[in-house]
Formats: C-alpha cells, structure tokens, sequence
C-alpha cells in the first residue's frame, strides 16, 4: 500500500470571461485518487473538514477507491485555493489557508505506526509548506526513511512561508527521499538559482536512488546514482 500524505483543498477557478467554478484539488488529494483509480491499494493521510467541501473531497476519494482510514477530520471549514486562469490555460494561485483544515496536520494525529503492507509514503505541495502539516510530514518521513520507500514531489510553492525554511525542509526531505520527481523550475529555486550543470551535480551527489526530472515539452529525464535516462512520454487517452 502507498500512503500519500498532504493537503486535499478545493479550487476556486476565476475563468478569464469572469465566471467562476468549484473544483477539487490538492496534489497529494490528486496522486491518491490516480493511483487508486489505478488499482494501487492506496491510503490517503491528509485533515479534512466536516464542510460540505470536505464531504465531497471525502466522498471522492472514497469513490476512487482510496482509503481514509488514516485520515482525520475537523470542524475548520476546508482550505481554498483561487485560481486566476489567463488565455493560455496557465494559472496564479492564491491560497486561502488560515484557520483551515488542511495545515492542522500534526503528530498525535498519526498512527503510532503504519501496517505490515504500507510499503511506501508519497509526500509533496503544500504538504510541504504549511504549518503545523509540514513539520508534522518531516518528521514522519524520518521515522519511516529506514523502512520504506519514500516518494517526493515537491511542485514548489513559494510565498506561503518564509524561503530559508522552506529551502532546508526541502533539502532535508530530498536526502531522506527514495524517489524524487521534479521540474526544472523546481531544481533551479531550490538550489538558489545555480547553472544546470551544478544544479545536476548537487542532485547526483544527494541521497535519492532515482531523480525524475520534466522539462516542459521535452519528456523526463532520470537521473539516478550511476548515470541518468533520457525519456520521451508516450500519448496517452485520458478520460475526462
């Protein structure tokens, strides 16, 4: 079983004709539902709120076939992330997030320790930067780093909280990290802005067995102790 720990939050589109739509979200929230709609057995580890917004993130999860058996629930009602969407589909987001049910994450809200067949924890996004959530995945993640596989996706967020601390977090969890997925625009503000060539170096030379790294248009790259492999995606059907 993979448990995927972090934020489940809905986003709020402001469509560029001025109209607006609810729609789930979170990246952790979306990784549980696409390996579960996989056939993964998955377990999601994430607050929710008792709102009528949590019922559906709940209920949408639980339709997928994800488990909440690790998950809590609360009365804080549910994070809310706005998004501007321009012409070209790309959008700005602001986060709604004080006083709200995804960062009131803590310890006392974990198990003790995890069954036999949890065999990996994936954590990522706002997962990462919101407190009490984010100290709370820390830790987690150095308690089970001797015995499982751990999974990173950082997907940067930046002006939540302050840069230094949020750097190191990340540093911290990529040398406890089995597997690290990131983009281009992640390595370069995680490693200050430094060249490619030495941002590759300092990624070669950390504790992950197997980096994977997109570039927009360009496929994934692996990079991996003993060298790095170059892919190109195949198309895919998706379904809406």
């Amino acid at each position: 079983m993979i448990v995927v720990c972090g934020e489940a939050l809905i986003d709020i589109i402001q469509n560029g004709d001025g109209s607006q739509r609810a729609a789930p979200g979170g990246g952790p929230f979306n990784t549980a539902r696409a390996l579960a709609r996989l056939g993964v057995p998955t377990a999601f580890l994430g607050h929710l709120s008792e709102d009528k917004f949590g019922r559906e993130l709940s209920d949408l999860l639980v339709a997928d076939g994800a488990s909440l058996e690790l998950a809590t629930v609360g009365p804080e009602p549910t994070t809310i992330a706005v998004a501007d969407v321009d012409s070209q589909g790309f959008a700005e987001y602001q986060f709604l997030v004080k006083g709200t049910s995804a960062p009131n994450l803590t310890m006392e809200m974990l198990p003790a320790e995890f069954a036999r067949d949890v065999s990996a924890l994936h954590v990522g996004t706002l997962g990462l930067v919101l407190e009490p959530m984010a100290s709370t995945i820390v830790e987690l993640v150095q308690r089970e780093r001797d015995g499982r596989l751990i999974m990173l996706d950082p997907n940067i967020r930046i002006g939540l909280t302050d840069d230094f601390d949020y750097r190191d977090r990340l540093n911290t969890l990529i040398s406890a990290s089995t597997i690290v997925k990131a983009s281009d625009s992640d390595l370069a503000w995680i490693h200050g802005g430094c060249h490619a060539g030495r941002r590759r170096c300092i990624w070669r030379s950390s504790r992950p067995q197997d980096s994977r790294r997109r570039s927009a248009g360009r496929g994934r790259r692996h990079h991996r102790r003993r060298g790095r492999v170059r892919r190109r995606p195949p198309g895919v059907a998706v379904r809406p």
